[in-house]
């Protein structure tokens, strides 16, 4: 059990007087914060050295893909290239106008580390070794925010005795009550703030250091000491970052003083055991950070960190909070995993152990945004891609521009039909769609789409009401009822998310449904309905041939090309047949087929230029690209870039029906059936793998909740259970296609 602890009382002065007003609070300030530099962390003697010189070392325009600007920003604390120096790895998103929220925190063992990114040169510097904590899915960027991340050990390396090395030794050597290895690695996040201000594209006012473990408790100290940080996140931090030292749980005050005497000030190692002589608790320390927000995440499983310690110590800051006009912690009892309490004192617990994963990220994100007034990327697709396209060619940026602008106008005149519909149902907000009980529904036997009426001529005319005014389809709606007024074109909550979408088959399974029907009962109203539905995928085809997964664009990995579920396929696979004019398409008047034979000859060729190159070799296919750079990308957190098995087999198998067949297209397939020979997998019942490294050509897996990339489905899932079926039997299949693709060919000569 938990022995019962007494704490100092966040709201009494050193006199014992009661601190009662936000001014009173303010002149208290000083002497706490000069408490905790004397007896914990040691008094920082040095701030800005007057020396400090930035060096821009790179800047990459095109990075992640396109969509983020890449920076490496040497600091040179003592103004020279051979002083004591840290490199600042700065990411700034390229889909946001405004200038960008950063995340900004210290790593481990490298920047390299930090994130996927192969452009990065390997540290010079003393590493830790712990682990490469890379960000799952380079969170903050795909979610168009900043990231500056740098390594600790560049500041000062995490040692006993090597004081002299870090930027300590700028300064004379440390007495019992100043700066340890903590306040070394926080004196570094000053410094990395002196750069952000002065970068145009960095909005300094929206600023959050964040930390994890031994980092996190540098981060903290480092939010306590620098008003300038707009809020401050502790990851597992433990004692010595947000967790109670005198609840004596987990780490104790003997630990870092017998482990890591270098992290604090000499005075500390008096309190080694002797947690009730402290003269104050961490809850005190968080209270320096008043009023500005401060979330703590932690795991289930990590009870070196205390979690419940944690949570107690926002409890206990919360009066601070309250004196100070922002709402604190008035929950008596951690949440359950997984639910963030988004006020100005959050809180969040995830299942699992000492780690920062996906789930942590999404909460971290989620509360900044809220806490810090920051809005979502521009609605505007010619806005959020505007520096990106200013980029290219005059002859490319033209026909993007002229793209991005037809989406726009598609959305804008979604959001006046919605609004009508509103207004003319005297709503307040559209009613969203009644859901179907799956995404898909099956063209040929349409009675058994889950919420489907089984007379299939009330099916069509409901199927029709629901067509988007765009001309395509949303996902997972019921066409048990037609549309009434008022009501959002979509299912879900947010009335833009998959309002026109080939994901799940959608729109291209509602053309082949009502192709069939028209053929076997022809009405005008069907046939006007497919013409504006080939015209959806006409219009939403890309400048360079390809697909988005949701058009008109909604941001995010939505506007990626999109081949995962088949979503390009199946938009080549009805403009196909709608091409040839034979069976459901018989009807089709020829200016259209050949609108849509060029639209196939585009596609097609775009999948060609899709097809991944791994050191100057063809290899095949990944399951979604950036637009413009048509480099691979990732798409849900869980959804890494990768080389994919089971789109490359359908890829192929397109391949195999397109003619005529070019030469181009006959490398792209040898290539393809190449590669998934020379990775077949020996004495396995799947004998290939969902995801594959673009780089090593290696399988992996990715967990679905913490975003990680795992050497074996084993491992990864101890950490995630459930998620994807990582297996690609369907590959078995390819050589008897190949084989009757061949016989075909020679047949034709």
């Amino acid at each position: 059990p938990v022995p019962a602890c007494t704490l100092p009382n966040v709201l009494l002065d050193g006199d014992s007087r009661p601190v009662s007003t936000a001014e009173a609070w303010q002149a208290k300030r000083p002497a706490l914060l000069r408490g905790f530099g004397e007896q914990r962390y040691g008094v920082t003697p040095i701030g800005k050295p007057a020396a400090l010189k930035f060096v821009v070392r790179e800047k990459q325009k095109e990075a992640r893909s396109g969509r983020a600007t890449r920076l490496r920003i040497g600091m040179l604390f003592e103004g020279a290239a051979t002083g004591r120096q840290m490199e600042l790895l700065v990411y700034r998103p390229n889909d946001v106008t405004a200038k960008a929220l950063v995340f900004l925190g210290l790593n481990f063992d490298g920047n390299y580390t930090t994130v996927t990114d192969p452009g990065l040169p390997l540290p010079m510097h003393y590493a830790n070794g712990l682990s490469e904590n890379k960000i799952p899915n380079h969170k903050p960027t795909e979610a168009g925010r900043g990231l500056a991340t740098a390594a600790c050990g560049e500041i000062e390396p995490d040692a006993p005795g090597r004081w002299k090395e870090g930027v300590r030794g700028l300064a004379p050597e440390p007495g019992p009550g100043d700066w340890g290895t903590l306040g070394a690695w926080a004196w570094g996040l000053s410094r990395a703030m002196n750069y952000l201000v002065t970068n145009d594209r960095v909005d300094a006012s929206k600023v959050t250091v964040i930390g994890f473990s031994r980092l996190g408790k540098a981060a903290v100290w480092a939010g306590a000491q620098d008003e300038r940080f707009t809020a401050v996140v502790s990851n597992a931090s433990g004692a010595g970052g947000i967790a109670l030292s005198k609840r004596l749980f987990g780490e104790r005050t003997g630990d870092p003083v017998t482990r890591f005497p270098h992290w604090f000030c000499g005075n500390f190692a008096a309190y080694a055991g002797m947690e009730e002589t402290l003269p104050f608790d961490q809850h005190q320390l968080a209270a320096l950070i008043a009023p500005r927000p401060l979330l703590a995440t932690s795991g289930t499983d990590d009870l070196w960190s205390d979690p419940q310690g944690e949570y107690l110590t926002l409890k206990e800051v919360s009066p601070v909070y309250k004196l100070l006009g922002r709402k604190g912690l008035d929950e008596s009892n951690p949440p359950s995993p997984g639910k963030l309490i988004n006020s100005p004192v959050g809180y969040f617990l995830r299942k699992g152990g000492h780690d920062v994963t996906l789930e942590d990220w999404r909460a971290m994100i989620s509360f900044v945004e809220k806490q810090l007034g920051v809005s979502s990327p521009p609605v505007s697709a010619l806005v959020r891609y505007f520096r990106r396209t200013a980029l290219l060619p005059a002859g490319r940026k033209a026909a993007w521009e002229a793209w991005f602008a037809r989406s726009d106008a598609q959305r804008f005149r979604y959001d006046e039909l919605l609004a009508a519909g509103v207004k003319a149902a005297a709503l307040t907000a559209p009613v969203p769609a009644p859901a179907g009980a799956t995404f898909e529904m099956d063209p040929g036997k349409p009675a058994l789409y889950p919420g489907a009426t089984s007379d299939e001529a009330t099916l069509t005319a409901n199927m029709i009401s629901w067509q988007l005014p765009c001309g395509g389809w949303s996902k997972a709606v019921s066409y048990a009822a037609p549309r009434a007024a008022g009501n959002a074109w979509t299912s879900g909550n947010d009335a833009h998310h998959y309002a026109g979408t080939l994901d799940n088959r959608s729109t291209a399974d509602q053309l082949r449904f009502l192709a069939r029907r028209h053929t076997a009962f022809p009405d005008e109203t069907i046939k006007a309905s497919l013409e504006r539905g080939l015209d959806y995928l006409l219009e939403a085809q890309f400048p360079n041939g390809a697909w988005p997964r949701n058009y008109p664009l909604e941001g995010s990995y939505h506007d990626s090309i999109t081949l995962n579920d088949d979503a390009m396929l199946h938009a080549i696979e009805v403009l196909m047949a709608a091409s040839t004019g034979l069976n459901d398409w018989s009807w089709l008047e020829p200016e259209r087929k050949k609108l849509a034979a060029a639209a196939v000859t585009r596609g097609v060729q775009s999948l060609l230029e899709l097809q991944v190159k791994v050191d100057g070799e063809p290899t095949v296919w990944a399951a979604q690209y950036d637009p413009l750079t048509l480099q691979p990308v990732s798409a849900r957190g869980y959804e890494l870039a990768a080389l994919s098995g089971g789109e490359s087999v359908r890829v192929l198998r397109l391949l195999f029906k397109v003619r005529p067949v070019t030469p181009e297209l006959t490398a792209a397939v040898e290539a393809g059936m190449a590669w998934f020979s020379a990775h077949q997998i020996e004495n396995h019942p799947d004998g290939w793998f969902r995801f594959y490294d673009p780089s090593t050509q290696k399988p992996f897996f990715p967990g679905r909740f913490d975003g990680k990339a795992y050497a074996s489905e084993e491992a990864m899932r101890k950490n995630n259970p459930g998620g994807y079926d990582f297996g690609v039997k369907s590959a078995k299949e390819l050589p008897k296609y190949h084989a009757k693709w061949l016989k075909a060919l020679a047949g034709q000569k």
